[in-house]
């Protein structure tokens, strides 16, 4: 009886414990602006930048050219996923603003299947 009663207030007092010490992660969404042109970019952000330390969700919306990512505060930061992208051939910038209605960096219609070409071109580099 004695070993029960002992046991019951040890598993209260790691239950009290762990409650106690247990942090609060604190997560912060950022949009990027990047210079994605295709499927095969996305994939790649998509594929690499999603298990950078840290990062919990990712979005990439290509008619925007952003990449929406949540992230815990306490194991990454902005300059950190800036360099990630680097690292995979990208240039980020942080926009002020998360929109899916952003300004649009589509080609004019004129101009469409030169763009097009040029941005495959840029695709196949990386």
């Amino acid at each position: 009886m004695k070993t029960i009663k002992n046991s019951v207030i040890l598993m209260l007092s790691l239950l009290i414990a762990t409650a106690a010490f247990a942090q609060k992660t604190q997560h912060k969404t950022v949009c990027f602006d990047v210079n994605i042109h295709c499927g095969n970019c996305k994939a790649k952000i998509e594929k690499n930048i999603a298990y950078e330390k840290g990062v919990k969700d990712l979005e990439v919306i290509m008619d925007t050219h952003v990449v929406k990512i949540t992230f815990d505060l306490s194991k990454t930061n902005e300059e950190k996923l800036i360099a990630a992208f680097k690292k995979i051939g990208y240039e980020a910038k942080v926009k002020t603003a998360c929109s899916k209605t952003a300004e649009k960096k589509e080609c004019s219609k004129t101009a469409e299947k030169s763009c097009q070409k040029d941005a495959k071109k840029e695709c196949d580099k990386k």
